[in-house]
């Protein structure tokens, strides 16, 4: 390269600021892709929550249609012993 001590020093310098930036962009490009991850994450979690409410829900709609209809059909017989 023939550069003199100043020069050396100098390029030095510049070469290693060039590098921490490099690293600082590569952990920043890290950072933003585990918030992006944890957002992620997140979002699943809370829909997950979301699908196992709704799905209580309807198992709960659907345990009162049955205790219902076995009530009507308890109803049914009774009517049916009263006649007999």
């Amino acid at each position: 390269m023939g550069l003199t001590g100043a020069e050396l020093l100098e390029f030095v310098k510049e070469q290693q600021a060039s590098e921490r930036a490099d690293r600082q962009a590569e952990r920043e490009a890290k950072e933003k892709e585990r918030e992006e991850r944890e957002r992620d994450c997140e979002h699943r979690e809370k829909e997950m929550k979301f699908h196992q409410a709704e799905a209580a829900e309807i198992e709960k709609e659907r345990q009162e249609e049955e205790r219902r209809r076995q009530a009507e059909a308890a109803e049914k017989e009774r009517q049916r012993d009263d006649k007999s």
